[in-house]
């Protein structure tokens, strides 16, 4: 089993690169990591009203996740809102069919 330090290092930080293809969303990205080869992460500076008619920040979180998953080869992703708790992602069969989704 690696050691702590060792899984760390396997991360890579990709958050100017999503950053830079995110555009009009760009300002939430706060910080952006592959986890592994085809997993990422993406923490976030948007705040979910959860509203039942969906909300403006649904749309970005979900927009965001559209574009890493057009442009990297990923497998998974999650993005998170400012709190840290998981607002979209792609990749699970629970969510909108594995597709981009609100969580």
């Amino acid at each position: 089993m690696a050691s702590a330090t060792e899984q760390d290092s396997a991360e890579k930080v990709v958050t100017a690169d999503v950053q830079k293809i995110a555009k009009d969303v760009s300002e939430y990205v706060v910080k952006a990591t592959e986890t592994e080869p085809g997993r990422f992460s993406v923490e976030t500076s948007i705040v979910d009203p959860r509203g039942a008619d969906g909300s403006m920040p649904a749309l970005q979180a979900v927009r965001l996740c559209n574009l890493v998953t057009q442009n990297f080869d990923a497998k998974y992703v999650s993005i998170l809102e400012d709190d840290g708790t998981t607002f979209a992602v792609y990749g699970s069969p629970m969510v909108n069919g594995g597709e981009c989704g609100e969580y």
